[in-house]
């Protein structure tokens, strides 16, 4: 997270969610831009190694990355209140929506993961709150209307190795009236 983009005032508290936290790494660079005690993590990752180093850390000037974290399923076991949080840190699997039978997979009209955590979380975002939405550059294109009714676009940058990932970023400010059209 370039702090010089999203800027605080001194001695704000800011709550950051970040559904798919990984390693924890994100979130610990909020703590570290922001101030540790400014910035409360709040976070839900599947993997347990993930979940336990991200919980414990292994970092020296903090005890853990994640204040409040939960190992489980983001999507299926997890219920966020509406306006809860400041920042929506979003870097979730990019892959289709599963299905317990594998013919039924690669039936057209599956959603795309990134698409299902965008719309599940908007809503946890105070309005105003940031979206730093991390995904395939197709994943925008094609989520664009929700995109551009739900947020204002601050900035969206191409990572450097653009060409061999196709990854963007999205940094919106999420509108407090949604627009019609």
């Amino acid at each position: 997270c370039d702090s010089s983009i999203i800027q605080f005032g001194d001695n704000v508290k800011i709550d950051v969610l970040d559904p798919c936290f990984g390693d924890g790494r994100a979130l610990l660079s909020f703590k570290r831009n922001y101030g540790y005690d400014n910035v409360v993590t709040y976070g839900v990752e599947l993997d347990f190694n993930r979940f336990k180093s991200a919980m414990v850390g292994n970092d020296n000037q903090i005890p853990k990355y994640i204040d409040l974290g939960f190992n489980c399923d983001a999507l299926q076991k997890i219920i966020v209140n509406r306006d809860s949080f400041d920042i929506l840190f979003l870097n979730p699997p990019y892959d289709l929506e599963s299905s317990d039978n594998t013919e039924q997979s690669i039936v057209v009209g599956k959603k795309r993961l990134e698409t299902k955590f965008l719309e599940k979380y908007t809503d946890s975002l105070i309005p105003d709150g940031l979206l730093i939405y991390i995904v395939p550059s197709n994943s925008v294109y094609k989520d664009f209307n929700y995109l551009t009714k739900k947020y204002e676009l601050i900035s969206l940058y191409a990572f450097d190795e653009f060409e061999n990932f196709r990854q963007v970023v999205f940094i919106g400010r999420r509108k407090a009236i949604d627009k019609k059209d």
